[in-house]
């Protein structure tokens, strides 16, 4: 054989070797996605996450609920994309569901997206492409249609069950069929219908849940709590506790690497020490956040009993508090049943200021009780029945305060952590009353005997709380309080204006006492006499 027919021979040989040893580690790597993570993507699991991935491996259905900063969304991404890597393009066929399309983006899919990059940085090309669509699709060359491998939808409440079987028919053949659900308690009770759906029949096809402990009455705690589920579905929990910032466990042999996971947003000791100072441990979100358990109905109260007694012991003495902390917080009602209230807010100690009756008085009184308590700002309650007499004040060319519209349906300053601003003021307030830095009076009356102060406790002790699709703090809506008995919180809005809605840091802006549209005159010659001997 001439030299030309050996080197032939001899490149086939090691073509054929190659795909061997390809086919060998792929198997190896089906069998051991630690394997793969660590070789492909350089990353490791905890202890907890090993029995995630375990779970999801050797049973049919699991589910798996969890603290804040445990880690959970990012390891159902790293599954999802060791599963397509180690399968034949369409031979898998992944669906990933949750609350809103956007949430399976910047979850699920944007850890897709970063594991693609990182394993082509270390050598690994996986195959195909992510479209902005929440897709990730592959042509095989020399074909002009391309397979779905994973897809991303957030099936319309109508017709959940047929959305998903219209996924699943993009598959090309019978592939296996892989559902992955984050936020499972935030998803329609229907989703989970679909996910059986579409994974009937002999195969390896699977159904993973992912979730914060949020929601009760859902589909997702009943997997976790009924015993119908039980010989189902297998289930892990992921407490703060369970996690190597307070285990201690040597993920990674590594030093620097080690540091670095254990300050990539794991939840931590310091972080726990807080929230348990700021929530109490009994409270739903303590329960929830922190140690991963679904709460009981006793647990959703917002204002916990500490903080309400530590605001009924701190004292505060208001005598030298200068007149710009002078705060007069307002609620507005239409009479009937409901009273308009005022509450001043001295520096942190929160008195009563005035009650009445009379809607059509509400711009008069308040302005007259503004004067009467020399208040520097006022806060009032900017919509509903507060929409007229809040733009009143505000037009009122005799006042010699700040005004400022409240309206509690806004942003709140991060809407992952509050759903609207009436949520963060009212955190604002409770933080304050936990830290020691409001002063109330539960014995306080109003000029005809209305007991004030019983009243406000009763109201603090009567809010419930629950959390959004996107794991925000969101307050029962005085809609749902009235449904079980309970009265608009009057008193309460009113503290909550005064103290919970920051107005000092509103006025630093210049433009917080106007309105939208406001014509105001300002003369430049006044910014000139505060600047003798500039030129000019």
């Amino acid at each position: 054989m001439n030299e030309t027919g050996a080197a032939y021979l001899g490149g086939i040989e090691s073509n054929v070797l190659a795909k061997w040893r390809s086919k060998s580690l792929n198997a190896l790597y089906r069998a051991d996605p630690e394997a793969w993570l660590w070789d492909v993507l350089g990353l490791r699991w905890h202890n907890k996450q090993r029995e995630i991935a375990h779970n999801f491996l050797t049973n049919r259905r699991s589910a798996t609920k969890s603290a804040n900063g445990t880690g959970k969304t990012r390891q159902y991404g790293e599954l999802i994309t060791w599963g397509i890597d180690v399968h034949e393009p369409g031979e898998l066929l992944c669906i990933v569901s949750g609350p809103t399309d956007e949430q399976i983006k910047s979850g699920l899919f944007a850890y897709v997206a970063k594991n693609m990059t990182i394993a082509r940085s270390r050598g690994f090309e996986l195959p195909g492409y992510i479209t902005d669509s929440n897709r990730w699709s592959y042509r095989a060359p020399g074909e002009t249609k391309a397979r779905t491998l994973v897809l991303g939808r957030t099936p319309p409440r109508t017709n959940i069950v047929g959305t998903f079987q219209g996924i699943r028919s993009v598959a090309d053949g019978d592939v296996k069929t892989w559902v992955f659900v984050d936020e499972g308690g935030a998803v329609h009770d229907d989703v989970y219908d679909a996910a059986e759906a579409v994974t009937t029949g002999a195969g390896d096809n699977k159904i993973a849940v992912i979730g914060n402990p949020d929601s009760t009455g859902t589909k997702f705690q009943a997997i976790f709590e009924d015993d119908k589920y039980a010989k189902d579905w297998v289930t892990a929990t992921i407490s703060a506790e369970d996690l190597p910032t307070f285990t201690g466990e040597i993920v990674y042999e590594d030093a620097e690497m080690q540091r670095q996971m254990l300050t990539s947003g794991m939840i931590d000791k310091k972080w726990v020490e807080t929230a348990k100072r700021q929530w109490g441990e009994d409270s739903a979100r303590y329960q929830s956040k922190v140690l991963g358990k679904f709460p009981t109905a006793a647990d959703w109260c917002f204002f916990s009993q500490t903080a309400i007694n530590n605001a009924s012991n701190t004292e505060i003495d208001d005598s030298e508090v200068p007149q710009v902390d002078r705060i007069l917080g307002v609620d507005y009602a239409d009479g009937g049943e409901d009273d308009s209230v005022a509450f001043l807010n001295t520096g942190g100690r929160v008195r009563f200021a005035g009650i009445w009756n009379e809607g059509e008085q509400n711009a008069s009184r308040t302005h007259e009780i503004a004067l009467a308590t020399d208040a520097a700002i006022v806060v009032m309650d900017g919509i509903g029945v507060g929409a007229g007499p809040s733009r009143q004040v505000m037009a009122r060319a005799d006042r010699f305060y700040t005004a400022i519209r409240a309206k509690a349906s806004e942003k709140s300053p991060d809407n992952s952590s509050w759903h609207n601003a009436r949520a963060y003021w009212y955190d604002m307030l409770r933080q304050g009353m936990l830290n020691e830095q409001i002063d109330l009076d539960y014995t306080e009356e109003g000029p005809k005997g209305e007991k004030i102060g019983k009243k406000l406790k009763d109201q603090l002790l009567a809010l419930r709380y629950e959390f959004d699709a996107h794991g925000a703090l969101q307050l029962e809506s005085k809609k749902d309080m009235k449904k079980r008995g309970v009265k608009s919180p009057d008193e309460l809005d009113a503290v909550v204006f005064a103290v919970g809605v920051q107005a000092k840091l509103l006025v630093d802006d210049p433009l917080a006492g106007f309105e939208p549209g406001q014509v105001v005159q300002v003369d430049p010659w006044d910014e000139v006499d505060s600047r003798v001997g500039l030129p000019i």
